[in-house]
């Protein structure tokens, strides 16, 4: 009697390897490398966007200056109007000084909501010197002496001024120093015979306290 054979017993399968992670696809890197430029681009641009949106609303900044340094500066282009004027010995300056100027105005869009409004904490500067009893044959010669040396200087005319009506007459004019903004403005008019010689410096924001000086006067050349 033939022992039947036993049966053997089918191979197991092997075992399936692990399927590998997916690989994102072209399109997908594409749009998080965009993504991460776009997320970058705002970090780095949220500063410029901020200064300029401050240069919109505030305007343009005034500069920092020193006030004396300012003033010291209109001093010594009054003193040059005064020796070019070279008036007569006789002619005496009966006012003078040196100090504060006009208050400046806001800027930007808050020169909208302050349209009557001026800033505290920004001014300009002012010096004068005026003399009277000085005729139109003096005043007149002064006024272009004084031309010579501002157009020789590299000043700009912005302002000229030659009327006569009757007995009444007035002549003067202003310049502009391109470098500084700083004006001066010479004035005579047959009215008391007033020669007034008026400087004015730019806006500035005052880096310290400023004590005026009403008491400064240019000096007669020795």
């Amino acid at each position: 009697m033939t022992t039947p054979r036993p049966v053997s017993a089918a191979p197991a399968a092997p075992a399936s390897a692990p399927r590998p992670p997916r690989r994102p696809g072209r399109g997908r890197i594409l749009a998080a490398g965009c993504a991460a430029l776009v997320v970058g681009a705002v970090f780095l641009a949220a500063p410029s966007v901020s200064a300029w949106w401050d240069r919109v609303l505030s305007g343009e900044p005034y500069p920092d200056a020193d006030p004396y340094a300012e003033v010291a500066r209109l001093k010594s282009e009054a003193q040059r109007a005064y020796d070019a004027a070279a008036l007569p010995e006789s002619i005496v300056l009966e006012a003078s000084g040196a100090g504060t100027g006009s208050s400046c105005p806001y800027r930007g869009l808050a020169g909208l909501k302050h349209i009557d409004g001026v800033r505290t904490d920004v001014n300009g500067h002012e010096t004068r010197w005026m003399a009277v009893g000085v005729t139109e044959a003096d005043a007149r010669p002064a006024l272009a002496r004084y031309r010579r040396i501002l157009e020789a200087d590299g000043w700009l005319q912005v302002r000229e001024e030659d009327r006569r009506n009757g007995d009444f007459a007035s002549v003067g004019f202003r310049f502009e120093n391109p470098r500084t903004g700083d004006l001066s403005d010479v004035d005579w008019s047959s009215s008391r015979g007033a020669f007034v010689v008026t400087g004015y410096s730019d806006c500035v924001r005052p880096t310290g306290a400023y004590q005026p000086d009403p008491d400064w006067s240019p000096r007669r050349p020795s």
